[in-house]
């Protein structure tokens, strides 16, 4: 989730869009960050987290609802 998370908020801080929803994710996730303890994580236990890493990387690559699309590399 770290690099999902990390590539939003440069999105969000560049100037991207984000719906109130994603923005929320990225809220909670950074909170978890702040708190949790590495290595912690036990196999089905992190299930939550896996779930926003999933919605973050919709977003950094265009397809989440309301959020940009992804830009092209030339």
């Amino acid at each position: 989730m770290a690099h999902q998370y990390i590539a939003a908020v440069l999105n969000i801080g560049a100037g991207a869009s984000a719906p109130n929803s994603l923005r929320a994710i990225v809220l909670a996730a950074g909170s978890w960050f702040s708190t949790a303890v590495p290595g912690t994580c036990v196999k089905g236990a992190c299930q939550l987290q896996r779930s926003w890493a999933g919605v973050l990387d919709e977003y950094n690559n265009g397809d989440y609802p309301g959020a940009p699309k992804h830009c092209d590399e030339d």
